[in-house]
C-alpha cells in the first residue's frame, strides 16, 4: 500500500516538475524609454513566455482602478505561439504613477491563462514632473549635455529637463514606447533595427525633435537601418571639411585656440534651414521640418574625443556653450553659459529662488471652459427645493389638517406618491437626454500639409446608466495617412477625486483611440491626441495665402495676403512673424536685467492686427503690418508674462488671462527666463554686502509652466516661419467621437487654432499640399 501511494505521489510530481518546466509567465518588462514617463499617459511593455501552451487566438489585457473607483480594461490581440515569448507596448492611464496595474493573458473564449504579479509604473521608470521635458540621448557621448543639469541651473531656467542616456540596441520598436519624449539626441548610440527606425520616425511626425550629431549621419542610417537618411533628405554621409577652432569659438565656453578638426559639410538646402554658422558662414546647425516634427543636424561632434584637440585659452578642455550651442539646437532661450553661472555662484551673487511665482500653469487651465458648476448647482438646488417642499407639505401641513384623524397616514402615502410622480417628471425635463460633449481644443496645421494634430480635452454628458463605447476614428484613409489617437481619462490636479459606490468592472478597450466609460447620468473627463486627415470641406486649411499675392519674404520684409479659409469667424487673433536668428547670440550676457534675461533665440514680431473677428473668406495684407519696436515678439512675450504676476491663481483669472495662458504655453520656448544674478559688488566690497543687496533686490513674479509641455511649439519658434494663433467660440469638434457607434448629439466648445508657414530666404509661392 505504502509502495502504491509513493508510486502515484512520484507520478504527480513528475508531472507537476515537467508541466512548470514549460515556465509559461506573463510579465511587465518596462516603462518609457531610458527609464523615464510622463505623468498621464504611460507606454508599458508586457512580456509573456507562452512554454507549453497549444496554439490558439490570445489578448494580454491589462487593469488598474481609474480615478472614479471603476476597474479600467486595456487588451491587445497576440496569437499564442508554443515554446515562444513576445512582447507588446500598450497604453494605460492610472490615477497616479503608484496604482498598481495587473496583466493578464486570456484566450479567445476569454478564459484566463495566467496573471502577472501586480505591478505599478513607478516600479518600472521614473515619473517626470508635469511640464518638464524629457530628452533621451541616443550614446554614450553626451556632448556637454551633462552641463545643463548642475544645480545651480534649476534655478533659472523657465522649464525643468530630465534625461537619460541610452544605446540603439536598448530601444523599443513601437511607436508607443515614445510617447511623452520631447527630444532624442543620436550620437554614437549605434543603428537602429529597422523596427526602431520606423518607431521613431513615426514619433517626430507627431511632433518630436530628433537630433543628429555626426557619428548619426550617413551610414547607420543607411540601407537595412530604416532608411531615415533617405527620409530626411542625408542619403549620403556628409563629407568632412577642414574647420579652424577660433571659427567656432562662440559654440564653446572660454574661447578656443587656433587648432583645427574636422566637420561634416551640412545640407543647407530646401527644406533645410540654417539655424547656426560659424564665424566663416558655414551652417553648423540645420533643421527641417518632418510632418509635426523636426530634424536637427549637428556638425559639432559630441564626443570628447573629437572635441580632445581643442583647448581653451588658459589650455583646458572646452565645454560647449550652452546658449549658442545647445540653445539652438533644442530650441531653448533659458540656457546660460555656465562659466558665469559658476563665476557668479561662486561669488554668491546668484538669485536663487526668492522669485515669487504667482500663477503656476496646470493642467486646470482647459478646465477653465469645462466647469459645469452652474448646470449642476442649479439641478442640486431644485432637487434641495422639491425636498423642502415635501417636508413642509407631508409634515407640518398634513399634521395640522388631519391631526388625530384617521385618514393621516392614507394622506402620508398619498403624497409621498404624488411627489415621487412630480419629481420624476421634473427630472426628465430638467435631465439631458442627449449626449453633450463640451470641449477645449488645440488644432495644429502646417501649411501644405494634408494632417492636423488636435489635442483636445472635453466633458462628456452622458445619460443613463450603461456603458459607452467612445471612439475617435483611427482608420486609414484614400491617401493611405494612417491617423494616430491616444485617448484617456484626465481629471485636473486641483480637482478633488470622485469615486461611485457602485464600482464597475468595465468592458475592454482594445484600440489607443477609444475608451470604455460608465455613464451613471453624469459627466466624464477625457483628453484626446490625434493626428491624421480631418474634414477637409470643414478644417482643410485654416489659412492660405492669397493665389495672386503668396506669403514670402522679399527684401528682409514680410509680403503677401494671409486669408481665413474657414467657414467661421476666427477671433483674438495673434500674427507672429519669426524673422530669423537673433545677432547676439553666443555673447553671453549676464541676465541681471529681467527685461532682458535669457539668450533670445530669434529676432519677431508679435501683432495684433484684427479687431474682433476675421470673417470667412477676408483677408488680411501683410505688407501692411509695419515692424517696430511695440510689436517686437520678446517685449510682447515678456508684458504676457508681467500679466500674470498680479493674478490670484488659475481659479481667478478672467477668459482673456486664460486665452492668453495657452498662448504663452505654445510660445514658452521663446519666454522670457527669470533673472539669475544680481550685480557684481565694486571692487573692494566684501561679499556679506553683495549677500544683503541680493536680499533688497525686488523680488521677480513670474508664471511657472507645469503642464502643457506638448503644446509648446518648440522648434517652430527657432527658424523663420509665419504662425497664426486665433480663437473659434461654439464649435464642435474637428475629430468625429462616436458614442456607442453614434455622433455625439451636441458638441460645443472653444478652440485655439495654430496655424504654421515655414519661411525661406525667399518668397514662398507655393501653399499647396505636398
Amino acid at each position: 500500500m505504502k509502495a502504491l501511494i509513493g508510486g502515484i505521489f512520484g507520478i504527480a510530481l513528475g508531472s507537476f516538475v515537467l508541466t512548470t518546466s514549460a515556465a509559461e509567465s506573463i510579465t511587465f518588462q518596462d516603462a518609457g524609454v531610458a527609464g523615464l514617463i510622463s505623468t498621464g499617459v504611460v507606454p508599458v511593455e508586457v512580456q509573456v513566455d507562452f512554454g507549453s501552451l497549444p496554439a490558439a487566438a490570445g489578448a494580454i489585457e491589462i487593469e488598474y482602478i481609474g480615478a472614479d473607483g471603476d476597474v479600467v480594461r486595456r487588451r491587445k490581440t497576440v496569437p499564442i505561439l508554443p515554446e515562444t515569448t513576445v512582447s507588446r507596448w500598450m497604453m494605460v492611464s492610472p490615477p497616479t504613477p503608484t496604482t498598481p496595474m495587473t496583466a493578464t493573458l486570456l484566450d479567445g473564449n476569454g478564459r484566463v491563462l495566467m496573471t502577472s504579479t501586480p505591478r505599478t509604473a513607478a516600479s518600472l521608470a521614473s515619473p517626470v514632473p508635469p511640464g518638464d521635458t524629457i530628452t533621451v540621448i541616443v550614446g554614450t557621448d553626451r556632448g556637454g549635455f551633462e552641463l545643463l543639469t548642475p544645480d545651480t541651473l534649476d534655478a533659472v531656467t523657465t522649464t525643468p529637463m530630465t534625461s537619460a542616456t541610452i544605446v540603439a540596441q536598448d530601444l523599443p520598436h513601437a511607436l508607443a514606447a515614445f510617447h511623452g519624449i520631447n527630444t532624442m539626441i543620436w550620437s554614437d548610440g549605434g543603428a537602429p533595427s529597422p523596427e526602431t527606425a520606423a518607431a521613431v520616425l513615426s514619433w517626430v511626425r507627431n511632433g518630436g525633435h530628433l537630433v543628429l550629431f555626426p557619428p548619426a549621419m550617413g551610414a547607420p542610417w543607411g540601407e537595412g537601418s530604416g532608411d531615415l537618411s533617405v527620409e530626411v533628405g542625408l542619403e549620403e554621409t556628409p563629407q568632412p571639411r577642414s574647420v579652424s577652432g577660433t571659427t567656432l569659438g562662440a559654440f564653446f565656453d572660454g574661447g578656443v585656440t587656433g587648432r583645427t578638426l574636422d566637420l561634416p559639410n551640412l545640407v543647407d538646402t530646401e527644406p533645410w534651414k540654417t539655424i547656426r554658422t560659424d564665424e566663416s558662414d558655414v551652417p553648423v546647425i540645420t533643421r527641417r521640418a518632418l510632418g509635426f516634427g523636426h530634424v536637427t543636424a549637428v556638425a559639432i561632434d559630441p564626443s570628447r574625443r573629437a572635441l580632445a584637440a581643442l583647448r581653451n585659452r588658459e589650455g583646458g578642455l572646452v565645454r560647449p556653450n550652452m546658449a549658442s550651442l545647445w540653445g539652438a539646437v533644442l530650441a531653448r532661450r533659458d540656457l546660460p553659459v555656465i562659466s558665469q553661472l559658476e563665476a557668479a555662484a561662486n561669488e554668491e551673487r546668484l538669485r536663487g529662488r526668492p522669485m515669487t511665482i504667482t500663477t503656476t500653469l496646470t493642467d486646470s487651465l482647459p478646465a477653465h471652459w469645462l466647469n459645469r458648476t452652474t448646470t449642476v448647482s442649479g439641478r442640486l438646488l431644485l432637487a434641495g427645493g422639491l425636498a423642502g417642499i415635501y417636508f413642509i407639505v407631508a409634515g407640518p401641513l398634513l399634521w395640522r389638517v388631519f391631526r388625530g384623524r384617521a385618514m393621516l397616514w392614507p394622506a402620508l402615502g398619498m403624497c409621498a406618491a404624488a411627489f415621487a410622480v412630480v419629481a420624476w417628471i421634473v427630472g426628465s425635463i430638467v435631465m439631458p437626454s442627449n449626449v453633450h460633449v463640451k470641449h477645449m481644443t488645440v488644432l495644429d496645421h502646417v501649411s501644405g500639409s494634408l494632417e492636423h494634430r488636435v489635442q483636445s480635452w472635453m466633458d462628456l454628458q452622458l445619460p443613463g446608466a450603461g456603458n459607452r463605447l467612445i471612439l475617435a476614428p483611427t482608420a486609414v484613409d484614400s491617401n493611405e495617412l494612417s491617423h494616430t489617437a491616444l485617448m484617456r481619462t484626465w481629471q485636473p490636479a486641483s480637482a478633488a477625486s470622485i469615486t461611485f459606490g457602485d464600482v464597475r468592472r468595465l468592458p475592454s478597450a482594445t484600440e489607443d483611440g477609444e475608451f470604455v466609460t460608465a455613464a451613471r447620468d453624469a459627466t466624464t473627463r477625457l483628453h484626446l491626441q490625434w493626428r491624421g486627415v480631418v474634414n477637409p470641406e470643414r478644417w482643410g486649411r485654416l489659412f492660405a495665402s492669397s493665389p495672386n499675392a503668396p506669403i514670402g519674404i522679399q527684401d528682409d520684409a514680410l509680403h503677401g495676403v494671409l486669408e481665413n479659409r474657414l467657414d467661421v469667424p476666427v477671433r483674438d487673433m495673434s500674427i507672429i512673424w519669426i524673422q530669423g536668428p537673433a545677432t547676439n547670440v553666443g555673447a553671453g550676457g549676464e541676465w541681471i536685467d529681467p527685461t532682458r534675461a535669457g539668450m533670445p533665440l530669434v529676432r519677431g514680431q508679435w501683432w495684433s492686427p484684427v479687431n474682433g473677428e476675421l470673417l470667412p473668406g477676408e483677408q488680411i495684407d501683410l505688407s501692411l503690418i509695419e515692424p517696430s519696436p511695440a510689436s517686437d515678439l520678446a517685449r510682447t512675450l515678456h508684458e504676457r508674462q508681467l500679466a500674470f504676476s498680479t493674478s490670484m491663481g488659475l481659479l481667478m483669472l478672467s477668459d482673456a488671462q486664460a486665452r492668453h495662458a495657452m498662448e504663452l504655453l505654445s510660445l514658452w520656448s521663446l519666454a522670457t527666463p527669470p533673472p539669475w544674478a544680481i550685480p557684481a559688488p565694486p571692487v573692494g566690497i566684501e561679499k556679506p554686502i553683495a549677500r544683503r543687496e541680493r536680499e533688497l533686490m525686488p523680488k521677480w513674479a513670474l508664471p511657472k509652466r507645469a503642464f502643457g509641455a506638448n503644446l509648446d511649439l518648440g522648434p517652430w519658434l527657432a527658424s523663420p516661419a509665419l504662425i497664426v494663433l486665433g480663437w473659434i467660440d461654439s464649435s464642435d469638434l474637428p475629430v468625429p467621437l462616436h458614442i456607442n457607434g453614434e455622433v455625439a448629439d451636441e458638441q460645443n466648445g472653444l478652440i485655439l487654432v495654430r496655424w504654421i508657414l515655414p519661411l525661406g530666404n525667399v518668397s514662398d509661392t507655393s501653399d499647396e499640399p505636398t
